[in-house]
């Protein structure tokens, strides 16, 4: 765990990856399994009660110190007679967060003077993250005019999460004085593998046409190897003056304990060509007009499965209802329990029946197997073309294929497809007012695909809220059309003075929607006909010795932006929220994660001579669109957040380096809140703490 790999504990047991073993895995099968004579689905039954870990709750301990060790190395030295280079770098870091003030909570809108609490949680949770990863750069230097470049980049990354809730759960537990109560274990391992090799390759007799070229294969996986979800009811009684404690699992209200095994991997292609051809000024003989022609093509195959087994109590003896362990888990989870736990004979000696215990049946959702493609094929041309001295148009054609698929398992679920040729077009206008001022004006169409998960119908159980996030094989492509300006103004080197602003204009955008027919509730993906983003932003780099010669070397840094999005919300949604509240008025929404307005800012002192630098920096955004509700209740809106960070590093001798960090200083909390009747109503909230950490780097050159 500690690198970020599984030790093998955590795989799916070879037998249950056996369908006619699956197969035997019902609700029923204890029925057969206890009757004498059936000994081969006796066997199954018990040795595949047993297989599963019994580890459901997680466990209290002390994390060790946030910890990371980077190694680089770089060289160059001739290979027949050429110029070859090379750097290898390699990082690990092992990560730890936690809270235990955590609120997760869903409320909803029954046309009353405040929103119902369909749940309302506290959480605690902890994550281990560690993360290995790799780069190997290479460089051929053939000759002036020849270079092949080749890079491998590999990165393995894990979260180790544990999470436990308590609270009310009024929308689904029937018993409004119950205690309702989650336990997960996570284990979710992500790793990437990219190949690449390319080269640029000028032709001087050609009058200096350029060529560039990039091949590249990538291979990424996600695994999740059992995650396990428990979740139980606790009721606590005065009688006679002494408090009573009992505890239960109610299948017909939430999910009995069950593990998961889901499994996504991927396996990517890619090949680009580049060709730029000068076009010579006819007075001054100089290229500094270009047409760069050229050509893509993409693929990636995906498949994706997923195995749930769900612990089942049918058939077993009054002695190990759940009630009777009052709280006891691990001897509720005794491996004892489990399985064929007894044999009853008669007078004669011969088995009567077999007792069974807990075991766990077979739910698999063959809509949750699918495979996908995305085939992405592209031929463009640019000209870059200076009109004037002054005056530069940059300008160019797209014509991309997306070809897109996905298919279920399920034969029943429609697949979901993209087949469909895009004309795309880019025009930017650069004119220099002066040698340190310009304005920029560009235009151009671009579109946004979903990723095939958003494609895929499957149906993904949250552990944290119990919702389920489903995808849409009816999902399409967006298309874009961006307009901006920006005006820069450079008062010396390594400053900057900029505006700028942008308006952005989306055809079928694709945003996140509660289902209404579904019994639990149900996120999943639409599209929406337009929607519209309108911005402004202000850069400013500049040193601080304008000021005061004291203030040399000190730096200042900063942008801020003002955005404004909005989609119009369907108008399904309007009806069925005015059948619920007829005081609804909502219309419109901003995009989903789009915040009013960013503003970050850096204060910073870089001393070349002493080898000291030191960074203060400081971020925040507006309260942002976080998650759409259900019907007629306000959506929830995360809060501004402000991060301030400090850095303060010192160079000794030659070789060596210290470092000290701070990060979130002001302790900030992440919050997000409904709002309704001018009140707040906490959907989401838990503390992120402060974070200390120092570095030593060691340098040869």
């Amino acid at each position: 765990d500690w690198l970020g790999f599984d030790d093998g504990s955590r795989e799916q047991p070879s037998m249950l990856l056996d369908p006619s073993v699956r197969e035997q895995l019902s609700t029923s099968t204890y029925l057969t399994a206890r009757q004498p004579g059936n000994d081969e689905t006796r066997n199954v039954f018990h040795e595949s009660s047993k297989l599963l870990s019994n580890s459901f709750v997680p466990t209290t301990g002390r994390s060790p110190l946030n910890m990371g060790v980077n190694f680089a190395l770089g060289h160059r030295f001739p290979v027949f007679n050429k110029d070859f280079g090379f750097t290898l770098s390699v990082n690990y870091g092992n990560n730890y967060q936690h809270y235990d003030d955590g609120v997760v909570a869903t409320y909803i809108n029954t046309n009353t003077d405040f929103l119902f609490p369909y749940q309302k949680l506290t959480e605690s949770k902890s994550v281990q993250n560690p993360s290995l990863g790799g780069l190997f750069n290479m460089a051929y230097k053939l000759s002036d005019q020849h270079i092949l470049k080749g890079n491998i980049i590999f990165n393995n990354d894990a979260e180790i999460i544990s999470r436990t809730q308590s609270g009310e759960f009024l929308g689904q537990v029937s018993n409004s004085l119950a205690q309702f109560n989650t336990n997960s274990l996570e284990f979710i391992q992500r790793q990437i593998s990219n190949f690449q090799l390319s080269g640029k390759h000028v032709f001087p007799s050609l009058n200096h046409i350029e060529v560039e070229w990039n091949g590249a294969a990538t291979n990424s996986f996600q695994h999740e190897p059992d995650l396990r979800y428990f979740a139980y009811t606790k009721v606590t009684d005065d009688i006679s003056g002494e408090s009573q404690t009992e505890y239960y699992m109610n299948n017909a209200e939430y999910a009995f304990p069950y593990h998961f095994f889901r499994k996504l991997e991927d396996k990517g292609y890619e090949g680009k060509l580049d060709i730029t051809i000068p076009l010579t000024n006819s007075k001054t003989k100089v290229n500094t007009n270009s047409i760069k022609v050229g050509g893509l093509y993409s693929s990636t195959d995906r498949s994706f499965e997923e195995y749930k087994y769900q612990l089942n109590n049918s058939g077993i003896p009054s002695s190990l209802n759940f009630t009777t362990f009052n709280g006891d888990f691990n001897a509720f989870l005794d491996p004892s329990n489990f399985g064929i736990i007894d044999t009853l004979y008669k007078p004669d000696g011969s088995v009567q029946r077999y007792v069974t215990g807990y075991h766990y049946v077979n739910q698999i959702n063959a809509r949750n197997f699918y495979t996908g493609s995305s085939n992405i094929s592209a031929a463009y041309a640019m000209l870059t073309y200076n009109l004037t001295s002054s005056l530069k148009a940059i300008g160019g054609l797209r014509l991309e294929n997306t070809d897109m698929e996905v298919i279920s398992q399920d034969p029943l679920v429609p697949k979901g497809q993209i087949n469909q040729t895009d004309y795309l077009y880019s025009l930017n206008l650069i004119y220099n007012l002066s040698e340190k001022t310009s304005i920029r004006i560009a235009g151009s169409q671009t579109l946004a695909r979903p990723n095939l998960r958003e494609l895929a119908p499957f149906v993904q159980f949250d552990t944290k809220n119990g919702f389920f996030n489903v995808g849409n094989p009816a999902l399409q492509r967006t298309l874009i059309q961006n307009y901006d300006v920006r005006y820069e103004v450079y008062p010396q080197a390594g400053e900057l003075i900029a505006i700028s602003g942008y308006y952005k204009i989306f055809q079928n955008p694709i945003i996140r929607a509660f289902n209404p027919k579904a019994t639990i509730p149900e996120l999943s993906f639409i599209n929406v006909d337009e929607a519209t983003v309108l911005g402004a932003e202000i850069e400013l780099r500049k040193e601080l010795n304008f000021i005061t010669p004291m203030l040399k070397n000190f730096y200042f840094n900063t942008n801020f932006a003002l955005i404004y999005s909005k989609y119009n919300i369907p108008q399904e949604e309007i009806e069925n929220s005015k059948n619920i509240d007829p005081e609804y008025n909502e219309t419109q929404r901003p995009f989903q994660g789009q915040a009013p307005f960013i503003l970050n800012g850096i204060l910073s002192y870089i001393n070349p001579e002493s080898g000291l630098e030191m960074a203060l920096s400081y971020n925040v955004s507006g309260k942002k669109l976080h998650n759409i509700s259900l019907f007629a209740t306000p959506d929830v809106y995360e809060q501004p957040f402000s991060l301030l960070n400090l850095k303060i590093s010192k160079r000794f001798a030659q070789f060596y380096q210290l470092s000290f960090t701070a990060r979130n200083l002001l302790n900030a909390r992440n919050l997000k809140v409904h709002d309704f009747h001018g009140k707040e109503y906490v959907a989401e909230s838990n503390s992120v703490g402060r974070t200390f950490g120092f570095s030593f780097t060691f340098q040869l050159k």
